[in-house]
C-alpha cells in the first residue's frame, strides 16, 4: 500500500488479490482518491467496498475485468467526479449504471464494448468536460448521441467506425478544443466538415484513410484551422508536397508524423518550420541526411527520432541541439 495522508483525507494506490482484503480497512471512509489493481484470478466480486468510501471523488480501476456487476456498484458512488474504468468489459448494462454518476466531469470508459446504445447512456452525463470513449464499436449513431455533451473540451473517440455523419454531429460541440479521431477510416473528403471545428487546438487524425497523405484539398482544409497548435498526422504515407501546406500553419507548435514513410527530402522541408517546438518524426526513414536537416531546428525543445535509421553521423548532428529538453534517438 502507498498511503498519503492529506488533511485527514487519503489518496490510496493498491494491488490486491480481492476486495475482501480491504473491506475491514478503517481508512475507507477517508479515501478521496483510489487506484486499484486486482488479481483477476482471485477477485471475489465484492464490489460493494466502493459504496463504503463516502468521500471518494477520484477512482481509477482500469483493466481489472470488473464487468457490468462492478459497474453497478460504482454507479452508486454518487459523489465521484473523475472515473477511469477503461478495459473492464462493462458493456451497455454497465454504461447504464455509470450514467447515474451525474457529478462526473472526467470519464475514461475506453475499450468496454459499449457500442452505440451504451454510448447513449454515457451521453446523459451532462457535466462531462473530458471523455475517452476509444475502442467501443461506436458508429455515426453513437457519435450523434455524444453531440449532446455540450460541455466537452476533450474527446477521444479513436478506434471506432465514425464516418461523415458522425463528424458532422461532433461539430455541434462548440467547447471542444482537443479531438482524437484516429483509427476511424476517416476520408480526406471529410476535411471540410472537420475544419468547421475551428476552435480546436489539438487534433489527431492518425491512421485513417491513406488518401490523406496525397490529397492536397483535404489537407488544405485542415491547415486552415487557425487555432490548431498540435497536429498528429501519422500512420499514412505523406507525400512530400503535403508539407508545403503544413508549414504554412504558423501557429502550429507540436507536430507528430510518426510512421509516415518520410525520407530526407521531406525532413528538409520540415526543418524550415521554425514555429515548431515539439516534433515527433519517429519510425520514418530520414537517415543521417535527414537528421542533419532536423538538427538545424534550433527552436525545438522536444524531438523524437526513434527508429529513423540514424547512424553515428546523424547522431552527432542531433547531439549539437543543446536546447533540447527531450530527445529520443533509440
Amino acid at each position: 500500500m502507498n498511503v498519503i495522508l492529506e488533511r485527514s483525507r487519503l489518496s490510496l494506490a493498491i494491488e490486491i488479490g480481492n476486495f475482501s482484503e480491504i473491506v475491514s480497512c478503517r481508512f475507507l471512509q477517508n479515501i478521496v482518491k483510489f487506484r486499484v489493481s486486482i488479481d483477476r484470478d482471485e477477485s471475489d466480486g465484492n464490489f460493494q467496498v466502493f459504496e463504503m468510501m463516502k468521500h471518494l471523488t477520484h477512482l481509477d480501476i482500469r483493466n481489472n475485468g470488473i464487468g457490468y456487476e462492478g459497474a453497478q456498484s460504482i454507479g452508486k458512488v454518487m459523489q465521484l467526479t473523475r472515473l477511469c474504468i477503461a478495459g473492464n468489459n462493462i458493456g451497455e448494462k454497465g454504461a447504464k449504471s455509470i450514467s447515474q454518476l451525474t457529478q462526473l466531469t472526467t470519464l475514461d470508459v475506453s475499450f468496454n464494448q459499449l457500442c452505440d446504445y451504451g454510448t447513449k447512456f454515457i451521453s446523459q452525463l451532462s457535466r462531462l468536460t473530458d471523455l475517452n470513449i476509444r475502442g467501443n464499436r461506436i458508429t455515426d449513431k453513437g457519435a450523434i448521441f455524444l453531440s449532446d455533451l455540450k460541455e466537452l473540451r476533450f474527446l477521444n473517440i479513436s478506434s471506432n467506425t465514425i464516418l461523415l455523419e458522425g463528424i458532422k454531429s461532433l461539430t455541434n460541440l462548440k467547447q471542444l478544443t482537443q479531438l482524437d479521431i484516429s483509427y476511424n477510416n476517416i476520408l480526406p473528403s471529410y476535411a471540410q466538415t472537420i475544419s468547421e471545428m475551428d476552435q480546436l487546438t489539438n487534433l489527431n487524425l492518425s491512421y485513417n484513410d491513406y488518401g490523406w497523405g496525397s490529397d492536397s484539398n483535404g489537407v488544405r482544409y485542415i491547415c486552415e484551422m487557425k487555432n490548431l497548435k498540435t497536429l498528429t498526422f501519422g500512420g499514412i504515407c505523406i507525400r512530400q508536397y503535403i508539407f508545403n501546406y503544413i508549414k504554412e500553419m504558423k501557429q502550429l507548435a507540436c507536430l507528430n508524423i510518426r510512421s509516415s514513410y518520410i525520407g530526407s527530402s521531406s525532413a528538409k522541408l520540415i526543418s524550415s518550420m521554425n514555429q515548431l517546438t515539439e516534433l515527433d518524426i519517429s519510425y520514418n526513414e530520414i537517415g543521417d541526411v535527414g537528421a542533419k536537416h532536423i538538427s538545424e531546428m534550433d527552436q525545438l525543445t522536444s524531438l523524437n527520432v526513434e527508429g529513423c535509421r540514424i547512424n553515428s553521423e546523424g547522431t552527432e548532428y542531433l547531439k549539437q541541439m543543446k536546447q533540447l529538453t527531450y530527445l529520443n534517438i533509440s
